[in-house]
């Protein structure tokens, strides 16, 4: 789904933009949280939280909403980006543009589908994509315990390719431990 506004807008920069994305289970926010615990000591790369209408995990830093108050939020145009998957609204703080603008990369974990409107609201966007194979995410999908049985093999269904792998910049394939999955986003944050 769009951006916050429809308005015509100049793109975003100088900064970077990486987004990173991939199907459910394949361990995005996994890998994502060793490469950030890898730059903790570069203030020019930020990995701001998203905004969530589910209830919190233990797996995900999210900010929890309230489907109202993402609404609300929606209409204040506080999102940057913004999508709807598997009945749950997310959102990335508009507050993003200012730190793209003063230069920094931002690494956000999105849904495939916003990658295009990423693409039109900022100067440099790169695609950092996280896969798995099905029966390692069914495993992950199911360790999770957010849904039951027949939701774990629904999200799987749903997730149909919105954005084709090799359209990516990098493609990393998280099927052994975290860390080297981790070391090769943390490789491509850095450089």
């Amino acid at each position: 789904m769009a951006a916050a506004s429809s308005e015509r807008r100049i793109p975003i920069g100088p900064g970077r933009v990486v987004v990173v994305v991939g199907p459910s289970g394949a361990g995005k926010d996994t890998l994502i949280a060793i490469a950030r615990e890898k730059l903790s000591e570069r203030r020019d790369i930020v990995f701001p939280k998203r905004f969530v209408t589910r209830e919190p995990s233990a797996a995900e830093d999210n900010f929890v909403i309230s489907p109202l108050q993402f609404e609300e939020a929606l209409a204040r145009g506080q999102f940057a980006l913004q999508w709807r998957a598997h009945g749950i609204c997310y959102g990335i703080g508009a507050d993003i543009d200012d730190a793209i603008q003063a230069g920094a990369t931002v690494v956000i974990n999105v849904s495939r589908s916003v990658v295009a409107d990423t693409r039109r609201r900022y100067i440099r966007v790169d695609v950092a994509y996280i896969d798995a194979p099905a029966a390692l995410r069914l495993q992950r999908i199911s360790q999770r315990g957010r849904e039951t049985s027949a939701g774990t093999h629904s999200r799987l269904s749903q997730d149909s390719e919105k954005f084709c792998a090799s359209e990516a910049d990098i493609l990393i394939v998280n099927d052994r431990e975290p860390a080297a999955g981790g070391q090769l986003l943390f490789e491509f944050l850095a450089g």
